[in-house]
């Protein structure tokens, strides 16, 4: 089993090429080491919770001030760094180059409201302190177990988020 684990934190491949075939992507290491995701990390309640910011491609942090954000979660048992590879945020903010896009991690990939709720809050306030980005256009999407999360903050926090997209979860 952890010869397994062990490819997964290498390599991870799915039905990703034009074609339908499978085709490698980022490793972790990669991931975190490339420049392309700034990584931060805030503590709460005890536990670290890392997030990557993704500014579109040729975005300086000064071009980033006032940019919308887009707070994409990811679902349960997939780290942000296998999520982001697929979920096509950043090849769209590469492609217009409106929006930033943060990718935060669950302890354990599993978002739970009761321990992340606060956290994913001062994650959002970090990124907006640091980089500028504009405090009224923060949206909020997620997959699967994300999507769920995605919902409960949306609705326990009104007008926090300018919209809320919930994907592939229950509603």
């Amino acid at each position: 089993a952890s010869e397994g684990m062990e490819f997964f934190s290498h390599v991870i491949r799915w039905k990703n090429g034009p074609d339908g075939t499978l085709a490698p992507r980022r490793t972790k290491a990669e991931f975190y080491s490339d420049g392309r995701y700034l990584h931060h990390e805030v503590t709460c309640g005890g536990g670290s919770y890392h997030y990557a910011v993704y500014l579109p491609e040729g975005c300086s942090r000064a071009d980033a001030r006032d940019l919308p954000l887009v707070l994409s979660l990811h679902g349960r048992g997939e780290p942000t760094w296998i999520f982001a590879a697929k979920n096509g945020w950043e090849e769209l903010a590469d492609e217009t180059g409106d929006f930033a896009v943060l990718l935060p991690d669950s302890p354990g990939n599993v978002w739970s409201y009761d321990r992340d709720a606060q956290a994913l809050e001062l994650v959002v306030g970090q990124a907006i302190a640091e980089y500028g980005f504009d405090p009224t256009r923060v949206y909020i999407t997620g997959f699967s177990n994300g999507a769920v999360f995605t919902c409960q903050m949306a609705t326990s926090t009104p007008g926090y988020f300018a919209a809320a997209s919930p994907w592939n979860g229950p509603s």
